[in-house]
């Protein structure tokens, strides 16, 4: 099961790189040509164990013990991993908002140098068993 979630996560960073692409006015955070490369590192947020797959300037995230259907959970979660992933705290003021891209619903999140973009992956529980996360400078 842990072997076809990581397949489709990344199938999904892979087709992913057209949406948050498609709009060529907005720069990646690094500046560095894509990465063919596959960088997996593993760490807990709260009490949920997650393993990140960073790839082409995306991040994976899986959850093997899926997040709760809990917003103040799920909002904290990508907060402490744009502090992990990116080093760059978002403050407390500033709230989740949808943004639509390629008719996909992301969820962005301003941060002082950049905006961050989640495509959250759910069960049909409404638990999340994934995340895909990039940032844009602005």
């Amino acid at each position: 099961m842990k072997k076809l979630i990581l397949l489709n996560l990344l199938i999904m960073l892979l087709l992913l790189n057209s949406i948050s692409c498609d709009n060529q006015s907005k720069k990646p955070i690094k500046n560095e040509p894509p990465d063919s490369s596959l960088i997996s590192k593993s760490g807990k947020y709260l009490s949920y164990e997650y393993t990140l797959m960073e790839k082409d300037n995306k991040t994976a995230v899986v959850f093997p013990n899926f997040l709760p259907r809990n917003d103040y959970i799920v909002e904290g979660a990508i907060k402490y991993l744009i502090l992990e992933i990116f080093n760059e705290t978002i403050p407390e003021s500033s709230k989740p908002t949808l943004e639509n891209r390629n008719g996909v619903n992301l969820i962005k999140l301003n941060g002082d140098k950049s905006n961050y973009y989640v495509l959250v992956n759910k069960e049909d529980t409404g638990e999340i068993n994934s995340l895909v996360m990039w940032g844009e400078l602005k």
